[in-house]
């Protein structure tokens, strides 16, 4: 072993007890405070969140929609892909409300539901349900212990999550019949249809604008830089170039939280790259890592090219996700369903969607597409053993921006025209 230098390693660990959580990390190299691209920053700070203009500025609004909602004593459910800010806007819409009491004496709550494997027994936080548990007391009684007597408008967030339970869209309708609250429920396009139906009316948020996924990035890196000029309105955006945000915002799909996640992926990789500022050559591999350009293949509608072999021969076939009543569309829309409500890794077996009364689809054929799905990088198969019987499962995982495309192409066949849709009832 090699001999230390005692006085250098005393050095060394009393400047990083000077230096604190500043101990020349990555994000302090480039100017930053702190990370700029965490998602919970927005909880921290409502500056850091761009609401986009159809939170406020149109006359179908979603905070018109809410009240719309309330004023008719009716029940609504927001239908909206995962990291399209639909929880973020949820909580905006609480706090914003809580600011205009005198003017508006509506008093709304946000509550967001947990199945067992994301929730912490003894730390629970205020605003969570916990559905699954074997400590649970049942959805109504949960709510009960709320004290949620003087809400007017309940956001129940991830309401799809009650479906762990058999009896939760019972449960449900009793406690809308059963209280004088607007309840609206807050939801992915994968939820199934029986749930919807129990609401009075659905407002769909589809993506966000590019310009505003330029903006939240810009916005979260101009805040977060240390030595950022505001009072002269001057902006760095190192270690990031212009083009690099451009990049990173055509790959979101319109979903801000993909474009913070490949944001700060980058950002984290920027050593691995050897150079100084981001480019969208060095955004390119790292999208390619995460599966964005086959994700962004789904949201477009194109096919996706795979090898097949037949008689020996390898064969270049391609994979077209269009058709939404195809064998190939339906496992993936119950994997994805499984994997919203189940979201414990290892991932979905291929038990499970067997023996899943939504598909009703015989395992050899499940093995068959589920093979093709996995050569097009859709699916990620890891292979595991059975504790008590011989044989093997298949667990099935679907990566975020891939799964975020299915929800996209689930809530619509055709690009939207506009960021918002109110399906009359």
């Amino acid at each position: 072993m090699a001999i230390i230098d005692q006085e250098k390693f005393l050095a060394s660990v009393k400047r990083g007890l000077t230096l604190g959580t500043k101990a020349l990390s990555l994000y302090q190299l480039y100017g930053f405070s702190e990370r700029p691209f965490k998602e919970d920053l927005i909880d921290k700070n409502s500056y850091l969140f761009v609401p986009p203009q159809l939170f406020y500025e149109h006359s179908q609004s979603l905070a018109s929609w809410i009240t719309a909602c309330h004023s008719a004593g009716k029940n609504g459910l927001i239908i909206g892909p995962p990291d399209v800010g639909k929880s973020t806007l949820a909580k905006f819409f609480v706090e914003e409300l809580v600011k205009l009491a005198e003017e508006i004496p509506i008093k709304s709550h946000y509550i967001q539901l947990k199945g067992l494997a994301e929730a912490s027994e003894t730390n629970q936080n205020p605003e969570e349900v916990v559905i699954g548990s074997p400590h649970s007391i049942g959805l109504i009684a949960e709510l009960q212990n709320k004290n949620l007597i003087e809400t007017d408008i309940l956001l129940i967030d991830d309401i799809d999550i009650g479906l762990r339970k058999e009896d939760f869209i019972d449960e449900l309708s009793r406690y809308m019949h059963s209280e004088n609250q607007t309840i609206i429920g807050i939801t992915t396009p994968s939820v199934p249809s029986e749930l919807i139906d129990i609401f009075d009316d659905v407002y769909k948020i589809k993506s966000i604008e590019f310009e505003t996924i330029v903006k939240i990035l810009k916005t979260r890196i101009l805040y977060y830089k240390e030595n950022d000029d505001k009072v002269n309105n001057t902006s760095d955006l190192t270690p990031f170039t212009d083009a690099a945000i451009n990049k990173i915002a055509e790959y979101s799909m319109g979903l801000p939280g993909l474009a913070l996640d490949l944001a700060d992926s980058c950002l984290r990789g920027i050593d691995d790259f050897n150079v100084k500022e981001i480019t969208p050559e060095h955004v390119d591999p790292v999208a390619q890592v995460l599966q964005y350009p086959v994700a962004k293949n789904i949201e477009m509608g194109h096919a996706i090219s795979y090898i097949e072999v037949e008689d020996g021969e390898q064969k270049r076939k391609e994979l077209n996700l269009q058709d939404a009543a195809s064998t190939r569309t339906s496992i993936l829309k119950e994997i994805l369903f499984q994997s919203r409500i189940y979201p414990e890794r290892p991932g979905i077996t291929n038990k499970k969607l067997t023996n899943s009364r939504r598909i009703s689809i015989q395992a050899h054929t499940i093995s068959y597409h589920t093979n093709i799905l996995e050569r097009c990088n859709i699916l990620e198969v890891q292979e595991g053993q059975q504790e008590k019987k011989k044989g093997h499962y298949r667990y099935f995982q679907i990566k975020k921006p891939i799964m975020n495309a299915i929800e996209l192409k689930i809530l619509s066949q055709k690009p939207p025209t506009s960021p918002e849709v109110i399906i009359e009832r």
